[in-house]
């Protein structure tokens, strides 16, 4: 589908005006031959794409339509979180990308949205999703105060449903059949230069040096050293990319029953930057009927 010049005009006004997801832009492949957006918005990322990347196909779903839509080859207006609400077998293994900004804070269940998109990517496709990043310092010096104050938009917006670490991303991608290759901090201007400079790092002050905050100081300090993930205490959103795995197609549901602790126990996580410091929580009547059904010994952390 070729774009109208009056599509080509909207286009240029949103993106003059900078309200889209920029940052995503570059993770798109030049010429991308087919690229899905879940949680599209007003469909500037897509239609940006179409006009400077030349992408062949686009398509997106989102709870509402936008008017931005009749310029996509197809759209689906549905929460695809619920189980049966599809995209149809004749789009599986046939995007060559998939792309979220987000979007997967607003949804109850990412785990069945993530394995029905997983559907879709051909065998050397790869998704991009942008994440706001609950272990950034903001969080956890307000959690660390009393506070958790629900705001209309941003960090705190009132229509987030799930929170993440990165860590927790990495794990739910897993779980349903990916494999992550690469993660991004962004960190919106805040220099980072000095981690060039340490070795390790023991001790996090919040709010970070070179944050503009006159809030007071707390200090954390930790048993291992965590310079490798220093970036996330920084960063309010990270991208990851990740690739479809080897895994069978199997639409994961949210994790009752102990399926999410069970596979913590039996698969072991790739893409861990810094050890484990304590054990994951496990609900004792879970850790009865694991040990039980794996023989092994379990130690219910709560």
């Amino acid at each position: 589908m070729d774009l109208s010049d009056e599509a080509k005009k909207l286009i240029s006004k949103r993106i003059d005006e900078g309200n889209f997801r920029k940052e995503l832009l570059e993770y798109i492949p030049d010429e991308c031959k087919s690229l899905l957006e879940f949680g599209y918005g007003d469909g500037t990322l897509l239609l940006a794409s179409k006009y400077l990347k030349h992408t062949e196909k686009i398509y997106g779903i989102d709870i509402k339509k936008s008017a931005a839509s009749q310029y996509f080859d197809k759209s689906w207006h549905f929460d695809l979180s619920i189980k049966d609400n599809v995209i149809e077998d004749e789009f599986n293994n046939s995007i060559e990308c998939i792309v979220s900004s987000c979007a997967l804070e607003h949804v109850y269940d990412p785990w069945m949205i993530l394995s029905k998109l997983r559907r879709c990517l051909t065998e050397e496709g790869k998704i991009v999703i942008e994440i706001p990043n609950v272990q950034c310092w903001e969080s956890l010096y307000r959690i660390a105060v009393g506070e958790f104050p629900y705001t209309s938009g941003a960090h705190f917006d009132c229509t987030h449903i799930r929170w993440y670490t990165l860590h927790s991303f990495i794990e739910i991608l897993e779980y349903v059949g990916f494999e992550p290759v690469s993660v991004q901090p962004l960190l919106f201007g805040v220099d980072l230069g000095f981690l060039n400079k340490v070795k390790e790092i023991k001790t996090v002050e919040l709010p970070p040096p070179g944050v503009n905050s006159d809030a007071p100081k707390i200090i954390i300090k930790y048993p291992v050293n965590i310079k490798p993930l220093y970036p996330y205490f920084v960063a309010p959103r990270f991208i990851i990319t990740a690739e479809r795995g080897t895994a069978p197609f199997q639409d994961r549901s949210v994790c009752a029953g102990g399926q999410l602790e069970e596979f913590r126990l039996t698969n072991e996580s790739k893409k861990r930057f810094i050890p484990k410091i304590i054990d994951d929580p496990m609900h004792p009547v879970i850790a009865r009927q694991l040990k039980e059904r794996l023989g092994v010994e379990i130690k219910p952390a709560l």
